[in-house]
C-alpha cells in the first residue's frame, strides 16, 4: 500500500514536472514571437518617422514656395499701383506746370512780374555783346529823348501796366545785381525808382505802397539767402579743412605707431640674442652684456610707454593739442586764436597757420596737451564768447581778450601740465617796424 502511494505521488510530480516544462515552452515560444513583433512594429514606427520627415519637409518646401509665390505677386501688383500713381503724378504735375505758366503769362507779364531767377554768362563775348546792345539802346534813348513832348491821350489800365511794369523790371534787375556789399544800395535805388516813377504819374494814378513793402521784403529775404548760402560754403569749407587735417594727423599717428612696434620688435630681438650669449658667456663678459641688456630694457620700456600714448591717441580722437597763438603783425595786440589740432609735432600745424594768407608769423603763448583736447577748447570757447572778433561766425576762433585771462581758466585744469610764455617774439614784425622806420628817416633827411 505504501508502494502505492509513493507511485502515485511519484506519477504526479513527473506530471507536475512535465506541464511546467510545457508551460515554459510555451511562454518561451510566446516571448518569441512578441520579440518578433516588436521588431516589426519599431521597423514599422522607423518607416513611418521616416515619411514624416520626408513629407514635413515635402510641406515646409511648399509652404515656402507658396509663400514667395505671394509675395511676388502681391509685391508685383503694388509696382503696378505705384506706376499707376506715379503716372498719374506725372501728369497732374505736368497739367499744374502748364496752368502755372498760363497763369503767369495772363496775370503777370502785362505788369512786369517775371522770374528773378537769372544766370548771366561769364565770358567775354558774352560781355562785349550786352556791351554793344547797351550802346544802341543807349543811342535809342538819346533820339527818344531828343523828341518834343506831345500831349498824349492813354487808356488809365494801359497806364498802370506800363507803370507797374517799369517798375517791377527795375526791382528784378536790381534783385539780380544783389550781393552783399550793394544790399544798401540796391535798396534806395528800389525807393528812388518808386518815388521817380509816382512823381511821373502824380495826379493821375500811382503805384501801391504794398508792393514797394514786398520788392523790399523780397530784397531782404534774397540777402539773407545769399548770405545763409556763403555762411554754409564757408562752414562746409573749413569742415573739410577740419576732416583733412584729421586725416593727416590720424594717418600721421598710425605711421608713427607703425614705427614704435617695428622698433620694439627690433629691441626685443637685440635682447633676446644678448640673453642668449649670456648663457654662454666667460665671467671677463657677464657684465659687458648685462650692462647693454639693461640699456636695451631702459629703450624699450621708454619705446613701452611712447607707443601706449600713441595707441590711445590713435583709438581716442579726442587727444591733442589745444594751442594759443597771437600774431601781432596781423591782427593787433591782445588778439589770440584758441585752436586745437591732434599732429603728433603740434608746431608744424603754427607753421601751416603761419604760411601765405598771414604777412607775419604766430608766435606761440602755449601748447597744451589733453586726452579731451576738443573738449577743453569748446570750454575756452565758450568762456570767451562775448569776446570774439567775428560775431557772425563762430567757426573763426580769434578772441579780443588778455593773456593773463586765458591762464587763469587754464590754472582751474589742475590735470594739465603746459608753459606758458606771455612774450610776443614776433621777430618779422619788430624788424619790418624797423626798417619802416629807416626808411622814414633816409625820406626826412
Amino acid at each position: 500500500m505504501e508502494i502505492f502511494i509513493l507511485i502515485l505521488i511519484i506519477l504526479c510530480i513527473y506530471r507536475a514536472i512535465s506541464n511546467k516544462k510545457e508551460l515554459i515552452q510555451s511562454g518561451f515560444k510566446s516571448y518569441k514571437n512578441l520579440e518578433a513583433k516588436k521588431s516589426e512594429l519599431e521597423k514599422e514606427l522607423r518607416e513611418l518617422e521616416d515619411t514624416y520627415k520626408i513629407n514635413k519637409k515635402d510641406y515646409l518646401k511648399f509652404k515656402e514656395e507658396t509663400k514667395m509665390q505671394v509675395i511676388k505677386e502681391k509685391s508685383e501688383e503694388i509696382n503696378e499701383q505705384i506706376k499707376l500713381l506715379s503716372e498719374k503724378e506725372t501728369s497732374l504735375s505736368n497739367k499744374v506746370f502748364d496752368l502755372e505758366n498760363k497763369f503767369k503769362k495772363l496775370n503777370a507779364i502785362d505788369f512786369g512780374v517775371v522770374p528773378t531767377d537769372f544766370e548771366f554768362e561769364k565770358s567775354e563775348t558774352y560781355k562785349e555783346k550786352l556791351k554793344n546792345i547797351k550802346l544802341k539802346e543807349s543811342e535809342l534813348l538819346r533820339k527818344i529823348k531828343s523828341n518834343k513832348s506831345t500831349e498824349v491821350t492813354i487808356n488809365l489800365d494801359k497806364l498802370n501796366r506800363l507803370l507797374y511794369n517799369a517798375f517791377n523790371t527795375f526791382c528784378d534787375y536790381n534783385l539780380s545785381r544783389l550781393t552783399f556789399k550793394s544790399y544798401p544800395t540796391r535798396q534806395n535805388q528800389i525807393h528812388t525808382n518808386y518815388n521817380k516813377l509816382n512823381r511821373l504819374v502824380k495826379g493821375v494814378t500811382s503805384i501801391d505802397e504794398k508792393l514797394l513793402d514786398l520788392k523790399l521784403e523780397e530784397l531782404e529775404s534774397s540777402y539773407a539767402y545769399y548770405k545763409l548760402k556763403e555762411e554754409e560754403k564757408e562752414a562746409l569749407r573749413i569742415q573739410r579743412e577740419e576732416e583733412a587735417e584729421n586725416k593727416r594727423a590720424q594717418k600721421e599717428l598710425e605711421r608713427k605707431q607703425a614705427k614704435l612696434y617695428k622698433e620694439i620688435e627690433a629691441l626685443n630681438i637685440a635682447k633676446d640674442k644678448v640673453n642668449d650669449k649670456l648663457l654662454a658667456a666667460k665671467d671677463d663678459e657677464i657684465e659687458a652684456l648685462r650692462l647693454e641688456l639693461q640699456k636695451l630694457e631702459k629703450e624699450i620700456s621708454g619705446l613701452q610707454d611712447e607707443k601706449t600714448d600713441i595707441d590711445y591717441r590713435v583709438e581716442n580722437t579726442g587727444a591733442g593739442y589745444v594751442y594759443i597763438i597771437s600774431n601781432i603783425g596781423s591782427f593787433g595786440e591782445e588778439v589770440y586764436k584758441i585752436g586745437v589740432t591732434r599732429r603728433l609735432d603740434p608746431y608744424q600745424r603754427i607753421q601751416e597757420l603761419s604760411s601765405a594768407s598771414v604777412p607775419f608769423k604766430f608766435d606761440v603763448h602755449a601748447m597744451i596737451f589733453s586726452y579731451q583736447a576738443y573738449q577743453l577748447e569748446t570750454e575756452l570757447h565758450r568762456y570767451f564768447d562775448s569776446k570774439r572778433l567775428n560775431k557772425v561766425n563762430n567757426r573763426k576762433e580769434f578772441f579780443n581778450i588778455k593773456l593773463e585771462d586765458i591762464k587763469k581758466v587754464l590754472d582751474l585744469h589742475k590735470e594739465l601740465t603746459f608753459d606758458f610764455n606771455p612774450d610776443f617774439e614776433a621777430e618779422e614784425y619788430w624788424a619790418t617796424l624797423k626798417m619802416i622806420e629807416s626808411d622814414e628817416e633816409k625820406e626826412t633827411n
